[in-house]
């Protein structure tokens, strides 16, 4: 522990005039006679005492002899001329100014009554302002290192400590910035980008963290009515809700939405587990309808929250029985396509066996009216004409095998198209893990379209060895 001010007290032998400890720096006043200005030493030992990330400045000015500051390069020898030109009865007044940076997410509280004094004096929209800036610089996480009292103040995001900060949420602040911004039309993101998260604490100890608490209380169960409304606005002080986009919002000073314990309890369970849109959805109509007036918002109490969380749970019942309707009827579908591509193979294998049949037909029928005999038939001796009708009884077996490939072709392409455009319906109900979950990664159809390929290989080489022997045979009854 460091405590600036006593350290400094003691290098001045004399107490501060004016102190203060904001964000962007420390800055501490004295008004000294000559008799208490420190050595050189003494000044540089203090000075290195500060965090490394900071730098500090100390000036020194006298209405008659003239000043010093530590920012002069090699200061030592101004210094000793500056303190050998005062009067004894010269008075002094020192500055010391410390400029905070933020180094690896960790800013530097020097007097920690100071500063909690400084944040509690800003507007609430200012205060929503500065920690904006500071996640930005920070990331995820923001640790104020508190150097002069013992204890700690914690939220998930922010640490007030003496220590390192140990973070045990195990939810990325980013994601849930998203599903803030998912669930809710905040206007304002990009100048306040925060959520409740930020400011809900989870743990204090130690003394002198009462003003802050008390201060981030406000921000949590303000941000909590931003994120539960349906849109969203904070300007100049004031915040515009609308729960229902059919009707206007309600403004609302922002101290007027610090006080309401309920709606924070409201905001965690809407973003908890569970698809926050869906329970700020539903969150909004029951509010909606217990709140007809400003004033009913700023009382939404456990009656509503509870009133809320019954009519999500009927939701999902109601949800629930339409998901497994969609279910089987997914189902359904996919049975049905895999049948229909099944029948595609039947049909291809009926073709053929149609036209073996109509050949088989062909030849009995011109031996059994006596066109040609027997013996004509297998001399390879037959009139022009019969020869002219076996040629065209050939072309019209290519001609039908060209044919039935070519539709089958064609319906496989239809119901592939009707697969896919069914599957993108749904991808607007579904994300695209429970898609293919729900369609098996397409397994059904890749192995109903194996077993296609397959038969269709094997019936259209028999069926080309078919009409190979057929075309051999027309030509040899030229000879």
């Amino acid at each position: 522990m460091f405590d600036l001010i006593k350290t400094a007290n003691k290098l001045f032998e004399t107490s501060a005039s004016s102190c203060k400890d904001i964000l962007p720096e420390f800055l501490c006043v004295y008004n000294i006679h000559k008799s208490n200005i420190p050595s050189a030493q003494n000044l540089m030992d203090f000075m290195s005492s500060i965090r490394e990330s900071d730098h500090i400045d100390i000036t020194m000015v006298s209405d008659y002899s003239g000043s010093f500051a530590t920012s002069a390069g090699i200061w030592t020898e101004s210094y000793a001329q500056f303190e050998n030109d005062l009067d004894e009865d010269d008075d002094v007044t020192a500055t010391i100014k410390i400029t905070k940076k933020v180094s690896n997410g960790i800013l530097s509280v020097y007097n920690l009554n100071a500063f909690s004094e400084f944040l509690c004096n800003l507007t609430l929209e200012q205060v929503l302002s500065d920690f904006t800036k500071l996640f930005n610089d920070a990331g995820e996480h923001i640790s104020f290192q508190v150097m002069d009292v013992n204890g700690s103040l914690r939220t998930p995001t922010i640490s007030f400590s003496d220590n390192k900060a140990l973070w045990g949420w195990n939810r990325n602040r980013t994601i849930l910035l998203d599903c803030c911004n998912d669930a809710c039309v905040f206007l304002d993101k990009n100048r306040v980008c925060l959520t409740p998260m930020d400011f809900k604490i989870e743990s204090i100890e130690g003394d002198g963290y009462e003003n802050i608490s008390t201060l981030f209380k406000k921000l949590e169960r303000i941000l909590s009515y931003v994120y539960c409304a349906n849109t969203a606005s904070i300007v100049d002080g004031n915040a515009v809700l609308q729960f229902d986009p059919s009707s206007k919002g309600y403004d609302f000073k922002l101290e007027e939405l610090e006080v309401n314990n309920v709606i924070p309890v409201i905001f965690h369970w809407v973003y908890g587990e569970g698809n926050c849109v869906d329970k700020a959805s539903v969150a909004r109509k029951i509010i909606n309808l217990y709140c007809h007036s400003r004033e009913d918002i700023l009382q939404i109490d456990d009656k509503i929250l509870n009133s809320i969380k019954s009519n999500y749970i009927i939701y999902q019942n109601d949800h629930a029985d339409k998901y497994i309707e969609m279910k089987n009827k997914i189902s359904q579908f996919i049975v049905e396509s895999t049948d229909k591509i099944g029948e595609l193979s039947h049909d291809v294998a009926d073709c053929f066996r149609n036209n073996l049949i109509a050949v088989m037909v062909f030849l009995l029928t011109v031996i059994l009216t006596d066109t040609i005999d027997v013996k004509q038939l297998f001399s390879k001796k037959v009139p022009d004409n019969v020869f002219n009708v076996f040629v065209l009884f050939t072309g019209a077996t290519i001609a039908y095998f060209v044919i039935t490939f070519f539709m089958s072709i064609k319906k496989w392409g239809w119901l592939k198209k009707s697969y896919f455009n069914i599957k993108k319906n749904y991808s607007e109900i579904l994300d695209q893990k429970d898609l293919d979950e729900e369609f098996n990664h397409d397994a059904a159809l890749n192995d109903a379209r194996a077993q296609y390929i397959g038969s269709c290989i094997i019936v259209s080489v028999i069926w080309i060895a078919f009409i190979v022997l057929m075309i051999w045979f027309t030509v040899s009854l030229k000879h």
